[in-house]
């Protein structure tokens, strides 16, 4: 393309692509900014709220890295099983089949004891982590030289 005067535009293959609906800023007339005295400074309430705001993105992002600090998966739980393994015991009674072989009459209704299994905290994991493929690539950045 060109620009009014004839100029052939450069500029066209950077506001293509996915940055075909976004301002893209390729001059340097274009990142001249507004004079000093046209700037207004922010309010109280908005340093307020840009701070708050800034500060939970942090901490949200220092949450995300040391989740993986804290202690997780099977040891954990093998120890909540041991520790109410009492209360998760359960006793089921039941009447053998009169057919099936070793049958004893004197015996025929009988009782068992189901108590959670132990989980070793040494066992790998039994299911494997697969990345996502990455997102479509981005333009090339705009770059000005002076």
């Amino acid at each position: 393309t060109s620009k009014n005067q004839g100029d052939v535009s450069y500029d066209a293959i950077v506001k293509g692509g996915s940055n075909a609906n976004r301002i893209v800023y390729t001059t340097h007339d274009d990142m001249k900014g507004a004079d000093a005295a046209d700037v207004t400074l922010p309010t109280q309430e908005e340093q307020a709220s840009t701070a708050s705001r800034t500060g939970a993105a942090l901490q949200a992002l220092i949450e995300s890295k040391t989740a993986l600090d804290n202690p997780s998966g099977s040891a954990m739980m093998n120890a909540d099983t041991s520790k109410n393994q009492d209360q998760k015991t359960q006793f089921i009674k039941y009447k053998a089949d009169p057919k099936a072989p070793g049958y004893n009459p004197a015996a025929a209704t009988r009782v068992i004891q189901m108590v959670p299994a132990q989980v070793d905290p040494m066992m790998p994991p039994k299911h494997k982590h697969l990345k996502a493929p990455p997102g479509p690539a981005e333009d090339p950045v705009p770059v000005l030289h002076a």
